[in-house]
């Protein structure tokens, strides 16, 4: 079933026009301690997808990348997991982007020539919508919370390396939290664990 969804994504986004996506914005993007900031502009898509173009200009670097998912079901309490396709895009260089990421993994950015990606599909798991930044009733992903409602999405990404290979963090997939703010068009990459970076480092770089 997870094989005939990531089809059905790939040729949805296959659909549409590139001419047709607003760029985001150029303002500088940011970095903090915990998180990576990028700009954001919500797509126009022909079917149910949601497609974010991004963009980060580092200090001589713009990194150009797009994520797309099929539209979040309201919670039902429950943990709900989804498919999110990172797409790389043309005139894209990631160097700053990296070593911005690199930073709040309290590491560095390895140079490395991985064998390049049009789309990379990841399995996420749905944090929450609507969420506002800061405190609140609950906390997720380490600084959202449900009430007061608000206008981010929170996910948390779940990332293998292409061939396979994994963290030494118990085997399992290097983990990420995405936030986006489409009302705000700002996203932000932020910190799950540093020990997850090396791993990090392979995966992004195959596709940013």
């Amino acid at each position: 079933m997870a094989s005939i969804f990531v089809v059905v994504l790939y040729a949805a986004l296959a659909l549409i026009p590139q001419s047709h996506v607003s760029p985001a914005s150029r303002a500088r993007s940011l970095w903090q301690d915990d998180r990576v900031e990028f700009r954001i502009k919500e797509a126009r898509s022909s079917d149910s997808l949601r497609v974010f173009e991004a963009e980060y200009s580092g200090d001589s670097t713009v990194a150009r990348f797009a994520i797309a998912f099929r539209p979040i079901p309201k919670s039902s309490g429950e943990l709900s997991f989804l498919k999110v396709a990172v797409l790389g895009r043309p005139n894209s260089n990631s160097r700053d982007l990296l070593r911005a990421l690199a930073r709040i993994h309290d590491s560095s950015a390895r140079s490395t020539k991985p064998r390049r990606l049009q789309r990379l599909d990841i399995t996420a798991a749905v944090l929450g919508q609507s969420l506002s930044h800061g405190p609140g009733k609950d906390v997720l992903a380490g600084e959202f919370t449900s009430q007061p409602a608000g206008d981010w999405i929170v996910l948390k990404l779940f990332l293998d390396t292409p061939d396979g290979a994994t963290t030494d963090k118990l085997g399992e997939p290097a983990e990420l939290f995405l936030a986006l703010n489409p009302v705000a068009e700002r996203g932000w990459f932020l910190t799950k664990d540093p020990e997850y970076w090396p791993e990090l480092n392979r995966v992004l770089a195959t596709v940013l």
